[in-house]
């Protein structure tokens, strides 16, 4: 009857979906994310020692990325930063990072040339990453370096980001090593609800469909959980005995 020509249906789209491969590609690694690897900690990171050669831009124009061994950006993937010397810890998205633009043109760059208050500066500025991997990066190097200060980059796209595991939903043809970390408002803090897994390509091809049309037409993201990542940052850093900007 009814019921199963609608399976049937839903069926047929799967399928459907499957062999046009949408609406995400599979366990394909990004041109930007040429030097990452998956995390179970952040859904991605940059491979400790790494460097590599890319190209940015119209006309192409080519640049070095690189980075230490705790996977901060570097002018080259000899220099490590010392975990001893107070540090100002740098964290949020691409624009932290440096997408497009050689080491010595960041703004991490100038912050260290001259160094404000003798600190060295730590760039761990993540491609596409949201204000959640800002967070689960700040709890991550508070343990290992001297931090005094930390500086968090927002951009508008983190609301997006922030209530999505999978990236390649708002980027079907940018797939990323896995999934994110997402939260939830819990009271006066956030609770992590989601933990990154591995992309191996399997996965439900028409829930992912409708997922991502209710992100892109469905209603704008609020800031309240942003606001409440942020919140989080702010008191985590300043428990640390650091300013949190």
């Amino acid at each position: 009857g009814a019921a199963f020509v609608t399976i049937f249906g839903l069926v047929l789209m799967e399928v459907g979906l499957r062999i046009i491969g949408k609406p995400c590609v599979g366990n394909v690694v990004v041109h930007e994310l040429g030097v990452a690897e998956f995390s179970d900690e952040l859904g991605w990171n940059y491979k400790p020692n790494s460097e590599a050669m890319q190209k940015f831009g119209q006309p192409p124009r080519e640049l070095k990325v690189a980075f230490e061994k705790h996977g901060a950006r570097v002018a080259t993937s000899t220099v490590n930063l010392d975990p001893k010397q107070p540090t100002l810890l740098l964290i949020g998205g691409s624009i932290t990072m440096g997408h497009g633009v050689a080491a010595e043109e960041t703004f991490a760059h100038y912050l260290a040339n001259p160094p404000v208050n003798g600190m060295q500066v730590a760039n761990f500025g993540l491609q596409g990453g949201g204000t959640d991997q800002a967070l689960v990066q700040l709890r991550k190097q508070l343990k290992i370096f001297n931090v005094k200060a930390v500086i968090y980059t927002f951009i508008c796209d983190h609301l997006e980001r922030n209530r999505v595991g999978d990236r390649r939903l708002l980027q079907p043809h940018a797939p990323f090593p896995g999934s994110k970390p997402t939260f939830e408002i819990d009271g006066d803090s956030v609770e992590q609800v989601v933990f990154p897994e591995r992309f191996d390509g399997s996965y439900m091809r028409l829930p992912a469909m409708l997922k991502m049309l209710w992100l892109h037409m469905g209603p704008m993201p609020t800031d309240d959980l942003t606001a409440a990542l942020i919140r989080q940052m702010k008191k985590e850093t300043e428990a640390a005995g650091a300013q949190f900007v």
